[in-house]
């Protein structure tokens, strides 16, 4: 911010913007650029949704980062979050951090599709949250005009045979969750009502052009979570880089943004052979413990120590390197596919390399560097019930080939590989 600052930029905090607003700012500026995220909550509509005590997911969060509820907001209560998802994790540790006395969720995926990172489910767990899976909200159900319980159904199966959301319920099995609070933490969409002038679809995301960001009102461009919906970090910086290349070449300029930092730095092409390099493991930080830290907002990971910093860092993969050492080669064409299937996989090689994954419409959802491609593909059939083909190279430096393919999708595309969710997030 203070960088911005010093560019001459004014910075007004805490201020909204409606569809009045926004004409305004359009008068008085030669181009405005939309990044407002999907800060809103997504809506789901079932019976008592009027009963007081009923909370959503990212807005809860919101404001309690924010001090506008109480921090003993539910001080001995009975606290049910809807969603299997980050957000309803943390809304269901935040919940407990509120003095709630019981919290559970209730997702309709199953535990192994949890669309939650595996890390946050266990934190969770251990803070005593209660997870339980294959279980969709039907109603809540109230005394007084409070919440008193919800009822939830079986839930069958969350996605069709294409694997579209499409979730099936048995309603022949229903359950009550006791609760004095329910946080319905299922999504998030943007909120786009201002921008109507722009062009927004159905899902509140707002229509660009693909190749400039602009919207369809003179002037005005858009990018990041409120065009693409909820997406990951890296994709949302990359909109905003492209949005200020043709923002730029909208103004007259060349497009160029470029900015070389620092000097090149003569690389050491040699690296030599580190003897169990493979086996390295990344080493974690200390936590707090799960009760003492359940209980308040202290610091759960801490910083490594001078030896344990310097242990983790011995595990570079000097990715850099290959800049210089060789040409990326282009992602196997779809002829050489073949269908993810045992008999297909046990022809397979065992040894070290790099395997891609596609659905039905040959649409690449994962790119994986393993040391065992046959184990590696095993398990991606057990795990990814949307794979559908595969193609694979033996590499000796399976990391290396794995960040050029990604690297190499993510220029094409413009995205991760699947969406970009999941642990590839942490790679970029």
């Amino acid at each position: 911010i203070e960088e911005v600052k010093k560019a001459g930029a004014g910075i007004f905090c805490d201020r909204t913007i409606d569809a009045a607003g926004l004409e305004k700012l359009v008068q008085e500026n030669n181009a405005v650029f939309i990044a407002s995220g999907a800060q809103g909550a997504k809506r789901i509509t079932i019976p008592g949704l009027e009963l007081d005590g009923i909370y959503w997911g990212v807005e809860f969060l919101r404001d309690r980062a924010l001090e506008r509820i109480p921090k003993n907001l539910f001080e001995g209560m009975r606290v049910v979050v809807v969603g299997g998802g980050n957000v309803a994790v943390d809304a269901a540790r935040v919940s407990r951090r509120a003095g709630a006395k019981e919290v559970c969720m209730i997702s309709l995926e199953s535990e192994h599709e949890l669309p939650a990172w595996a890390w946050e489910i266990e934190e969770a767990r251990a803070e005593g949250i209660s997870i339980f899976t294959s279980w969709g909200p039907r109603e809540i159900l109230g005394e007084k005009g409070k919440v008193s319980s919800l009822a939830a159904r079986r839930c069958t199966a969350v996605f069709d045979e294409k694997g579209r959301f499409s979730p099936k319920f048995d309603e022949a099995q229903i359950r009550a969750f006791s609760a004095d609070a329910i946080i319905l933490a299922i999504g998030q969409e943007p909120s786009s009502t201002p921008f109507h002038k722009c062009g927004v679809k159905e899902n509140r995301t707002m229509v660009v052009d693909e190749k400039t960001l602009a919207t369809s009102m003179p002037h005005v461009f858009a990018g990041g979570d409120v065009v693409s919906g909820p997406k990951s970090i890296i994709e949302a910086i990359a909109m905003g880089r492209k949005a200020a290349q043709e923002i730029d070449k909208f103004l007259g300029g060349s497009g160029i943004i470029d900015e070389r930092l620092v000097d090149d730095a003569t690389r050491e092409l040699s690296i030599g052979k580190i003897e169990g390099f493979a086996g390295l493991k990344r080493l974690q930080p200390v936590t707090a413990d799960a009760v003492r830290r359940a209980a308040s907002y202290q610091l759960i990971e801490q910083t490594f120590d001078e030896q344990t910093a310097r242990s983790e860092a011995s595990r570079c993969l000097c990715c850099d390197l290959r800049l210089d050492i060789a040409h990326v080669e282009p992602a196997p064409q779809a002829e050489t596919m073949c269908k993810l299937t045992e008999e297909e996989i046990a022809a397979v090689s065992e040894k070290e390399g790099v395997f891609q994954l596609f659905d039905d419409e040959k649409k690449v959802i994962a790119i994986k560097g393993v040391m065992s491609l046959r184990q590696g593909l095993r398990e991606a059939l057990e795990e990814n019930k949307n794979a559908v083909f595969f193609v694979f190279e033996e590499e000796p430096m399976y990391t290396k080939r794995e960040s050029e393919l990604i690297q190499q999708y993510l220029r094409e595309h413009g995205e991760l590989p699947g969406g970009g969710a999941g642990e590839l997030d942490d790679l970029f």
